[in-house]
């Protein structure tokens, strides 16, 4: 999970993404007014998670106005847009996220975070694929035991969706805050044939 600073101005965001990509992309010009995927990749996602750059990119344009934003998206070259529309995430409300949230997408929710205890008797379950030198396995654990997870308040109703981002990162404070993440599957038995649902596996966040 990473903190990150939303751009004020679409000024200050393409000083960012306009960068030339890295050193061995020689092809690619900074400052040339256009934003292609590689430099997107220099931002901080990886060539071979397009969701999470876009995710990324989503959440640090989040606070520009609609002027800024349309003036930016006529920067982005023809993949990046093309990307940019498959992986767009949606932006929700707990409660949203409850109704509407499908697995596997990308999604950015506001509300504050409240930790469950590790000792509590939450027994939801996560399929995550661990690595083992040069091979990995899925396995099924505990959701508690391999994340930190909170109840994210909605901020009109009463209702909450589960958060959650993985142990070794700093835990979140109770104060309203963006997160920013995949949606992903809990499921009450090892067989997933029991009680179903879901949480936001969080990659990103930041103060709104």
């Amino acid at each position: 999970m990473k903190r990150i600073e939303p751009y004020r101005n679409v000024e200050e965001a393409m000083r960012s993404l306009d960068n030339g990509g890295r050193f061995y992309t020689t092809e690619i010009k900074a400052n040339d007014g256009v934003v292609n995927r590689a430099e997107l990749e220099r931002i901080g996602g990886r060539a071979d998670h397009k969701k999470d750059l876009i995710l990324l990119f989503q959440m640090s344009i989040s606070q520009l106005g609609e002027t800024d934003k349309e003036s930016l998206f006529s920067k982005l070259d023809s993949e990046v847009l093309q990307i940019y529309k498959k992986y767009k995430p949606q932006e929700l409300s707990a409660d949203d996220a409850n109704q509407k949230g499908q697995l596997a997408m990308n999604a950015i929710i506001t509300g504050t975070p409240k930790l469950i205890r590790f000792d509590t008797d939450l027994n939801w379950l996560v399929e995550f694929e661990k690595v083992f030198g040069n091979t990995s396995t899925t396995l099924i654990t505990p959701l508690i035991q391999e994340y930190h997870v909170y109840e994210l308040e909605d901020e009109k109703t009463n209702q909450s969706f589960l958060i959650a981002h993985k142990h070794g990162t700093e835990k979140l404070s109770n104060k309203r805050i963006s997160l920013g993440g995949i949606v992903k599957e809990l499921r009450s038995t090892e067989d997933g044939s029991g009680e179903k649902g879901k949480f936001l596996e969080v990659m990103y966040h930041f103060r709104p």
